[in-house]
């Protein structure tokens, strides 16, 4: 059982109509489509040039035990920005509400096997899955309060699971009087397509299937 204190700082961006037509075209360059302008828009809210705080909250968290089941939040202090009206002021509780970027779950293992010169190593990883936001499993009710909470409707990055394979050879070659070793490593070996990690509506997908080869000389 563990107790943390935990820093939430909410960010919005900057209202783009009252930005210069040069600092409007800088912001959007690049993007052609609605989408990748709404994209654009949205990603300002992450910078610290076109972003403002509107809040700072400090939350609680008691009984983080190992299965990772957080029993209490508790707020503890907030901070909100004083120019914004009432209108835009929603007390959302988050109480009880899964952090976000923590998986439910998580494990890995290594199997390795070695005999002279010969090594292979295959790893694997399980990591379940999680929320992008503090709103967790109720922003689908929130958002049918407040429909203008979020511009997303999907928080969640679904649990995924990886193989990966080490294997190298060591042998000597004698016309050079030296060893050689030789090694390949195969990245997400089963090709799984999934996103490693997500904020908000930005979801961050991962490698495909990769491979490194490599050889070593020893002179």
């Amino acid at each position: 059982m563990s107790n943390y204190l935990v820093f939430d700082i909410e960010t919005c961006s900057l209202d783009f109509d009252t930005l210069s037509s040069s600092q409007q075209e800088y912001l959007l360059r690049g993007a052609t489509t609605e989408e990748e302008i709404a994209k654009k828009k949205f990603e300002m809210g992450l910078s610290p040039l076109t972003a403002k705080v509107v809040c700072i909250c400090m939350l609680k968290i008691d009984n983080y035990n190992e299965d990772n089941e957080t029993t209490s939040i508790k707020v503890i202090a907030r901070g909100l920005d004083e120019s914004l009206s009432d209108e835009d002021k929603v007390k959302i509780d988050l109480e009880n509400n899964s952090i976000s970027g923590f998986p439910d779950s998580y494990f890995n293992s290594i199997i390795k096997y070695s005999n002279d010169n010969f090594y292979l190593q295959l790893s694997t990883k399980y990591v379940g899955s999680f929320y992008t936001d503090n709103y967790a499993e109720k922003l689908p009710s929130l958002l049918r309060i407040y429909p203008k909470l979020t511009d997303y409707i999907d928080n969640k990055v679904d649990s995924y699971f990886l193989i990966n394979l080490f294997v190298s050879n060591e042998f000597d070659v004698e016309y050079i009087q030296s060893k050689i070793k030789l090694y390949l490593q195969v990245n997400n070996l089963t090709n799984n397509l999934y996103a490693a990690y997500g904020i908000g509506g930005e979801f961050f997908p991962a490698a495909e299937r990769n491979y490194l080869f490599g050889v070593k000389i020893n002179l």
